[in-house]
């Protein structure tokens, strides 16, 4: 602190020392307050006891957000991204419904398409109409062979029946 006068005291000129109040627009102040508040957010010490299943929940809290985070990272740009968000329904849905959901979401079907990528079939062309289209997910909905069929759940495992 003495070090401190000392150098001050040979500056020449005036020296204020003014508080300032935070977020008044002072270059870096805002920053500053950032670092702050971050800082305190991370030195918290926790210093309470925690039953053993508090502690079950908040670990199994934190691995859950860590495993989306990491999942919807992973997930961009490939077709099974939509599983990451909650708009599909699967869970809920019956094992069948859940299944073919699945599935059509994923690419990962029993529809010629995709199963000539493996040479499991002879071409990817629809099989049950002859309209000489890719049988893939959107083509069940336009595939005559399944047109008595107003729900796509019915017409994925329709076509698979009749594709054996």
């Amino acid at each position: 602190m003495q070090n401190c006068k000392g150098l001050l005291g040979k500056i020449k000129g005036k020296i204020v020392f003014q508080w300032v109040p935070s977020h008044c627009g002072l270059w870096g102040n805002e920053m500053a307050d950032f670092l702050a508040k971050k800082g305190t957010g991370i030195l918290k010490n926790f210093r309470r006891d925690l039953t053993l299943h508090s502690a079950k929940l908040e670990i199994k809290r934190i691995f859950r957000e860590s495993f989306r985070l990491t999942a919807s990272r992973v997930a961009r740009d490939k077709p099974w991204s939509t599983l990451c968000k909650k708009s599909h329904g699967i869970p809920s849905s019956p094992r069948a419904a859940a299944v073919a959901k699945f599935r059509l979401l994923t690419g990962h079907d029993c529809l010629c398409a995709h199963l000539f990528r493996f040479n499991l079939v002879t071409s990817p062309i629809c099989v049950l109409c002859d309209t000489e289209q890719d049988m893939t997910a959107a083509h069940l909905d336009e595939c005559s062979a399944l047109n008595d069929l107003n729900c796509i759940v019915k017409r994925y495992w329709r076509a698979s029946c009749l594709m054996t």
